[in-house]
C-alpha cells in the first residue's frame, strides 16, 4: 500500500508547480509582423516583435529615395507616420509606399509639335521619379527645329531625358529661311 504522506506531498508539488504556470500575474503577449508594399518602397520599423498585451508601440515608416510614405493599412490605419498601435491581438502591420512624380512641362516658340514617347514607365504627364521620356521635335511645314531651351540646352533631336524632379523644356522652332 502507497504511503498517504508521499501521495500528499506529490499531489502538493503538482498543484504548486500548476499554480506557479499558470499564474494570472504573466501578462498576455501577441506577436507584431510588419511590411513595406512595395518592399522597395521603404522600410518599417520595428519589423516584428513579440509584445504583452496593452503595450502601446510607435512604428515608423521609412521611405527609400524617390518613394513618399502613403497610409498603413492591414491591422495599422491612416496616413499619421509614426502611428502608435496598442497590442490587443496578433497585429500585421503594411507601410505603403509610392514612387515620387514628377511634371515634365513644355513649351513650344514657333511652329511645331513635341512628340513625348516612353522609353520605361507609364504614360502621363507627371512621371515616375527615373522614367525614361524620348522627345521628338516635329516642325510644321516652313519650319524647323532649332534647339532646346529650359532645363537641358542642346539640339538633338530626338531627345531622352529621365525624369528625377520637375523638368520645364522648351522646344524652339524658327522659320525657314530662303536665300
Amino acid at each position: 500500500m502507497k504511503n498517504p504522506l508521499n501521495l500528499k506531498v506529490t499531489l502538493s508539488f503538482l498543484f504548486l508547480i500548476l499554480f506557479t504556470f499558470c499564474n494570472d500575474d504573466d501578462p498576455l503577449q501577441f506577436n507584431l509582423r510588419t511590411q513595406a508594399s512595395p518592399s522597395e518602397g521603404g522600410s518599417v520599423s520595428p519589423v516584428s516583435g513579440t509584445f504583452d498585451e496593452g503595450e502601446e508601440i510607435t512604428l515608423r515608416a521609412t521611405p527609400s529615395e524617390e518613394y513618399l510614405f502613403t497610409n498603413w493599412s492591414d491591422d495599422g490605419a491612416g496616413n499619421e507616420n509614426p502611428m502608435t498601435v496598442v497590442m490587443t491581438k496578433d497585429m500585421f502591420v503594411t507601410a505603403n509606399f509610392e514612387k515620387r512624380t514628377y511634371p515634365l512641362s513644355i513649351e513650344i516658340h514657333g511652329e511645331g509639335t513635341v512628340k513625348e514617347e516612353i522609353v520605361a514607365a507609364k504614360s502621363s504627364t507627371d512621371y515616375p521619379s527615373g522614367t525614361m521620356v524620348q522627345l521628338t521635335a516635329v516642325p510644321e511645314a516652313e519650319w524647323e527645329f532649332i534647339g532646346w531651351e529650359g532645363d537641358h540646352v542642346g539640339t538633338e533631336n530626338p531627345l531622352v531625358v529621365t525624369v528625377k524632379e520637375p523638368m520645364n523644356l522648351t522646344a524652339v522652332f524658327q522659320k525657314v529661311n530662303y536665300a
